[in-house]
């Protein structure tokens, strides 16, 4: 079977890896404590492997027996098959040039310490054959330079992540018979090929199957192996996450006889076909998510057996005709939304968008106590028209609000828990609501292209949280708000295409200086458009009129200081000779 050297080197039983040695300091207290500490915990020593470690002789540490220094300064710790028994100290944590750790072979008992993560230079880790137990702590897989980890033939209850990293090549097919292996996350690499079957069941006749999350999004894949023997395999998977891969073919309905599933999220593949009646038999089945794939036909009414479905996301399919019974008798998605979806007990997101529904929102629909723990609603890029009902305010806990591009008028009101509302092309007019500035946790609020007017509400700027804000495409007019500019968590703004005017705040001009945020009023001016305001420009001719008239004040002045000087010195010459005239008369006369 082909393993790729990326998956390999995470996987339990890889023996391979590389040591780089660098830099060194002198050998630490800390590092002192450490050893002691650990050699304080190992209560059976039957080979007398730690007589030799005397903390009163801390200069000769680095010939300490598994000892191995670079610099004085312990680089690995290597004690295998040494019958050792004990709990592995905290204080490991303080070796923090330690490269490689090897224990494997002994009888170590207990928990993996969490505080051996903090050896953030380690790349080699042995463990295998002791009687370690628990869970394999997560905060393990934070060590980014770790290429070996080898806890095999243990009783712990293992979690293997190494999400968001670059994997390449295919998952090895055994990984599914990892013993005690409870969570496997890979996503957001670069794996590929196809998802092996071991994954999703193990057959009767092999160990316990304990495989209950496996998370594999955002990834390469093209292909789910299906198990061999089916009708005979064992799961206890509860998550499985296939979305955003490249996946084809039809819906693998085999996948229905994993009844303890609880998620299944395949979203963002090219799944065809229908979506199996067998869905039914998922009884545990929380939250389905199939969108964007190319699945046909009708919804099943199966669903309806699916008792605790919470969640369900059909978005950016080609499904037709009517839906079924489990959204409670609603007639079609291409015609209206029935208030009988009220029924839906358990509902706390519901995403029918892109579906090209049509007809009012049913007022009835947002006061049934059934919907009043809604907390998403989508309903965007439909063709859904009338009035916002009132009564969507009845719906407290509702956070998300998304009915971007359909036909609606009115406005929303009484949702203090929103963060997010897009009301984007509709058919909204009046003015802008002073109400939504008390909807303090709002960070995104979209009301673009649509037929709005009056003022943009200086109360806006109440909105802390708010980091998009897109008013374009309106006929708000008058001059923007300067408080705006103190949103300090605004990141997106767009007020293009409306009648504003009056010249742009400083501040906000500064913050945002694209033109495309302030360009299409034809009235506003100042940064960053290339438009200077009117009252700018007399500002400017009333400067330069002042300055004129100072510089010819003081021309003037400089002018009669300069006339006055000569003046006197003229006067000073004149003197002068008419005192030497009189000097010389009277040393004529002596």
């Amino acid at each position: 079977m082909e393993i790729t050297a990326g998956i390999f080197l995470l996987f339990f039983t890889l023996i391979t890896f590389n040591i780089v040695v660098p830099s060194s300091y002198a050998i630490t207290l800390a590092e002192i404590r450490a050893l002691t500490s650990f050699k304080r915990n190992v209560f059976h020593d039957p080979l007398g492997a730690l007589d030799g470690w005397d903390a009163s002789t801390p200069s000769i540490s680095c010939d300490w027996r598994g000892i191995v220094c670079y610099n004085n300064r312990v680089r690995e710790l290597r004690l295998p098959h040494l019958q050792l028994g004990g709990r592995l100290s905290d204080q490991l944590s303080n070796l923090r040039e330690l490269r490689k750790l090897s224990f494997h072979s002994n009888n170590f008992k207990g928990s993996i310490p969490d505080a051996l993560s903090q050896c953030a230079l380690l790349r080699a880790v042995y463990l295998q054959y002791n009687s370690f137990s628990e869970n394999l702590p997560p905060p393990i897989f934070n060590l980014t330079n770790l290429q070996v980890l080898n806890v095999a033939h243990n009783y712990l209850s293992v979690h293997l992540s190494a999400e968001d990293n670059k994997l390449k090549g295919l998952v090895p097919g055994s990984i599914g018979a990892v013993p005690n292996l409870q969570v496997l996350t890979l996503s957001h690499n670069e794996l590929s090929c196809a998802v092996p079957e071991s994954i999703f069941c193990k057959s009767s006749g092999n160990a316990t199957a304990s495989l209950r999350i496996v998370q594999l999004g955002f990834n390469e894949f093209t292909e789910v192996v299906k198990p061999q023997n089916n009708g005979s395999c064992v799961a206890v998977l509860e998550v499985l996450d296939l979305h955003e891969n490249h996946i084809r073919g039809v819906f693998p309905s085999w996948l229905t006889s994993l009844t303890t599933l609880r998620i299944l999220a395949i979203s963002g593949n090219f799944f065809t076909g229908l979506l199996p009646v067998e869905i039914g038999n998922l009884f545990n089945l929380e939250d389905l998510r199939v969108a964007n794939n190319s699945l046909t036909g009708l919804v099943p009414s199966q669903l309806l057996q699916c008792s605790s479905l919470k969640v369900v996301d059909f978005e950016g399919n080609r499904f037709s005709g009517q839906i079924p019974v489990f959204f409670s008798q609603m007639r079609s998605l291409k015609r209206r939304i029935p208030e009988s979806i009220g029924s839906l007990m358990k509902l706390t997101s519901l995403d029918l968008s892109k579906q090209q529904i049509s007809g009012e929102l049913p007022i009835e629909l947002f006061g049934l106590p059934s919907l009043q723990s809604l907390v998403v609603l989508s309903l965007s890029f439909n063709r859904v028209s009338g009035m916002i009902p009132v009564e969507i305010g009845n719906c407290s806990d509702l956070e998300v609000l998304h009915l971007r591009s359909n036909r609606l008028r009115g406005n929303i009101s009484r949702l203090s828990h929103l963060k997010e509302l897009d009301l984007g092309l509709n058919n909204l007019d009046g003015e802008i609501p002073e109400e939504i500035s008390k909807y303090s946790s709002m960070t995104t609020l979209l009301l673009d292209e649509n037929h709005l007017s009056g003022n943009i509400p200086d109360s806006l700027s109440k909105l802390s949280n708010l980091t998009t804000l897109n008013l374009s495409s309106n006929r708000l007019s008058g001059a923007i708000p300067s408080s705006l500019s103190y949103m300090s968590s605004l990141k997106y703004l767009n007020l293009s295409r409306n009648n504003l005017e009056g010249e742009i705040p400083n501040a906000l001009g500064s913050r945002f200086d694209d033109p495309s945020v302030f360009s299409m009023n034809r009235e506003l001016c100042g940064k960053p458009l290339n438009r200077e305001c009117a009252t700018v420009r007399n500002r400017k001719r009333r400067k330069l009129i002042l300055l004129i008239a100072i510089a010819a004040g003081g021309a003037c002045l400089l002018a009669v200081f300069c006339c006055g000087y000569i003046y006197s010195l003229f006067r000073w010459r004149k003197k002068l000779r008419e005192w030497a005239t009189g000097r010389r008369r009277r040393v004529r006369l002596v």
